[in-house]
C-alpha cells in the first residue's frame, strides 16, 4: 500500500507533494466515465500513459545519457509524487534513474493505460461511495500516471475537486488496494468530515488513515492483513508487540496539529521508535469500533472537533483489554 498510505503532505500523500511541470494537457484523450451506481460520483480521467511513452520512446533511443535522460523526463512527462522545488526534482531524478532498467518489466501495464486497470478505479469508487453511504457531490479526478515503480497513490484536494493518482505501472494486487485506500480518501473528504488541504490532527489522521485501511479491505478482500496495513515488511507484527506502548504515549498527543508531532508519528520514528505509530493506532481503532456495532458509514462522519476525544476514548478501551503491565523485572 502507499507509504502515506499515503496525505494531503502528510495525511494523503505517501511519498509527499505532488510534483509536475505542469497541466495535464496534451494527455490520453479523456476517458469516458462509466454512470454512476451513486449519483453524487463525478469522475475525470487524466490518462498519462501516451506521454510517459513518448517520453520513454525519446529516451530509449542509442546514446542517449542519463542526463539526456532526465531532461526529456522533464521536458515530456514531468509528472512525480515527490515534494516540490529543487529538492523533489533531485528525488525524482535518483529513483527515474533507478526505475529505468525496470520500466521494459512492466511496459504491458503501462502501455495498456487507465483502461487496463482491473478492477476499474471507477468501479471501485462507486462500492465505497455505496458503503459510507455518500449523500454529498464527489468531483472526483483520476490520475493514471507512470511512478517510479515505488506503488504510491495518492489524495489531494478539497470538497470542490478530489484528485487520486493512481500508478500504472504497480502490481495489479497491490494497485488494487492502494487505489481502494486513496478512493476512500476522496469519499471521506467528500463527506466533510476530512480535510484534505488543510492541517490535521493526529487523531484525524489515524482515524482516516484507519478508516482507509479497513474498507480498502472490505472492498478488496481476501489478503493477509498485512497487504491493508504495511509499507515496510514486519511492521505489524512489529507494532503488536508493542501495543500498549504505543497507546500510551499516542494518546496525549491525539488533539495536535503541529508538523513536528504529526511528522513523527506517520512518517518518521514515533514515541516507541517505530514508523507509522498513527496508522496502527488508526487500524486498531476503526477495528474496535466494527467490532462494537458502528458502521463505516458512521465512521466517516465522526466530525473532527469530535476526533480526538473519540480516538482517545476508544484507546483507553483498548488499553483495558490488554493483559495487566508484567511489573516483576521492576521488582528488585
Amino acid at each position: 500500500m502507499s507509504k502515506s498510505i499515503a496525505h494531503i503532505a502528510v495525511l494523503l500523500c505517501a511519498s509527499g507533494l505532488l510534483w509536475s511541470n505542469g497541466a495535464l494537457a496534451g494527455t490520453k484523450k479523456p476517458h469516458k466515465a462509466q454512470p454512476a451506481r451513486t449519483e453524487q460520483v463525478q469522475v475525470q480521467v487524466n490518462d498519462l500513459s501516451e506521454r510517459f511513452i513518448d517520453f520513454y520512446n525519446a529516451a530509449n533511443k542509442p546514446g542517449v545519457t542519463e542526463t539526456q535522460r532526465w531532461k526529456l523526463w522533464r521536458t515530456h512527462y514531468g509528472f512525480g509524487a515527490v515534494p516540490p522545488g529543487q529538492a523533489g526534482e533531485a528525488v525524482a531524478q535518483a529513483m527515474l534513474a533507478d526505475a529505468w532498467p525496470r520500466y521494459p518489466a512492466v511496459m504491458d501495464r503501462i502501455v495498456a493505460g487507465y483502461g487496463g486497470m482491473r478492477p476499474s478505479p471507477e468501479r471501485q469508487v462507486r462500492s465505497i461511495a455505496d458503503l459510507l453511504k455518500l449523500n454529498q457531490p464527489l468531483h472526483l479526478r483520476i490520475t493514471a500516471y507512470v511512478g517510479f515503480l515505488e506503488g504510491n497513490a495518492f489524495t489531494l484536494g478539497n470538497r470542490g475537486e478530489v484528485r487520486v493518482a493512481i500508478p500504472l505501472e504497480d502490481a495489479p494486487e497491490h494497485r488494487a488496494i492502494t487505489a481502494a485506500h486513496e478512493l476512500t480518501h476522496a469519499v471521506h473528504i467528500a463527506l466533510g468530515a476530512l480535510d484534505g488541504d488543510g492541517a490535521q490532527s493526529v487523531a484525524a489522521i489515524a482515524i482516516s488513515e484507519g478508516l482507509a485501511m479497513h474498507v480498502s479491505r472490505a472492498v478488496v478482500p481476501g489478503a493477509r492483513v498485512e497487504r491493508y496495513v504495511e509499507f515496510i515488511p514486519g511492521w505489524f507484527r512489529d507494532a503488536e508487540g508493542m501495543q500498549r506502548s504505543i497507546y500510551e504515549s499516542i494518546r496525549p498527543q491525539l488533539a495536535r496539529e503541529d508538523a513536528d508531532t504529526v511528522g513523527r508519528l506517520t512518517q518518521g520514528h514515533g514515541n516507541t521508535g517505530l514508523e507509522r505509530e498513527a496508522y496502527y493506532v488508526g487500524w486498531k481503532i476503526v477495528e474496535l469500533w466494527l467490532a462494537e456495532g458502528r458502521s463505516f458509514a458512521q465512521i466517516a462522519r465522526i466530525p473532527p472537533t469530535k476526533m480526538a476525544s473519540e480516538a482517545g476514548a476508544a484507546l483507553a478501551r483498548l488499553l483495558a483489554k490488554l493483559p495487566p503491565r508484567d511489573t516483576s523485572e521492576l521488582k528488585l
